[in-house]
């Protein structure tokens, strides 16, 4: 066998072994870095998927959020000053009808009405009802609902607060609007044509009222200067005139028919007009029978035909008043 062959045999296969060795290390040193690789991508897809959860579950929190607002501002708020939010504000004069006394039409007319008459006088008018206020103040009640959920208008800011459970309604003014709105006889002057609506049930019609008869105060005030009261609607000198009148008109009229009447002449006393031969007594007696007592209880008169204020919470930044109905 030739020496040489025999070599060129071994160093073959030698470079056959060394050739699978080192194939055999970089496969080995391949596979780390392809795992890595695969995991880190799996890793980014992972967290790319938790990222899309979130951003899908805040969404979703923000519709709900949204829907809760939409629908808490058509009825389903908060009934305590300790729970209110954002969802009690006014922007301006409108109604927020958590007692859900109104359906959809009522409430776009009442809106209306009181944005009508605010947007005339450049005043902020609102009508708040709830279902309950927990046995708290609703005087108090009212004035935090105009100290803080309620933009103020220029000239003045004032709400109507109604509440379900006690029927209680209380009308609150803001100290603009209190110089304005006699504190006794304005706000007695309003409710005396809205408690009337509220015992019927015409609530629609009492908010209106309300509005109207506010925006009738404060045109006074811009007409005159001061707030009406029952004095102001009272003048001592047309009294006295109209008393001159009807007396000088009495004085003609009896004058004209005593001349009218020729058979008529004036007698000294009234002893003249007695006929003595008319009436002749012989005997009197009077003799007791019986008698019939009856009594009937006087009826209470709990149902007042107009308003009536029966309690106030004014303070030096508040007017108002308010009652039961």
């Amino acid at each position: 066998m030739n020496p040489n062959k025999y070599i060129a045999a071994v160093m073959s296969v030698l470079v056959v072994c060394l050739s699978l060795v080192f194939t055999s290390s970089l496969a080995t040193s391949a596979y780390p870095y392809t795992n890595s690789q695969n995991n880190n991508t799996q890793q980014m897809q992972r967290t790319s998927q938790q990222e899309n959860i979130v951003n899908r579950n805040q969404q979703h929190n923000s519709n709900s959020q949204q829907s809760t607002v939409n629908t808490s501002y058509q009825g389903i708020g908060s009934n305590t000053i300790a729970n209110m939010t954002s969802l009690l504000t006014l922007d301006g004069s409108g109604i927020v009808d958590n007692a859900g006394f109104l359906n959809t039409q009522q409430r776009s007319s009442v809106t209306s009405t009181l944005q009508k008459i605010g947007k005339e006088h450049g005043i902020t008018m609102a009508v708040v009802t709830v279902s309950t206020i927990n046995n708290q103040d609703p005087g108090k009640y009212a004035n935090k609902l105009i100290d803080s959920y309620i933009k103020h208008g220029e000239n003045g800011t004032i709400v109507f607060l109604q509440v379900r459970d006690q029927r209680q309604w209380y009308i609150s003014t803001d100290k603009i609007l209190k110089a304005k709105i006699d504190n006794q006889y304005g706000i007695e002057y309003i409710s005396e044509y809205v408690v009337p609506l509220l015992k019927q049930g015409d609530y629609s019609g009492a908010y209106e009222m309300y509005a109207t008869k506010t925006g009738e105060l404060v045109f006074y005030y811009e007409k005159n200067g001061e707030p009406w009261t029952p004095q102001k609607d009272f003048s001592p000198e047309s009294f006295g005139v109209a008393g001159l009148l009807a007396a000088f008109v009495g004085w003609l009229t009896r004058k004209g028919l005593i001349s009218s009447m020729s058979n008529v002449t004036p007698n000294a006393t009234a002893d003249n007009y007695i006929d003595t031969n008319s009436f002749s007594v012989t005997k009197s007696n009077d003799q007791y029978m019986y008698q019939y007592v009856t009594v009937v209880p006087k009826p209470k008169n709990n149902n007042r035909g107009g308003g009536g204020i029966t309690f106030n919470s004014s303070d030096g930044g508040h007017g108002g008043g308010g009652g039961r109905y």
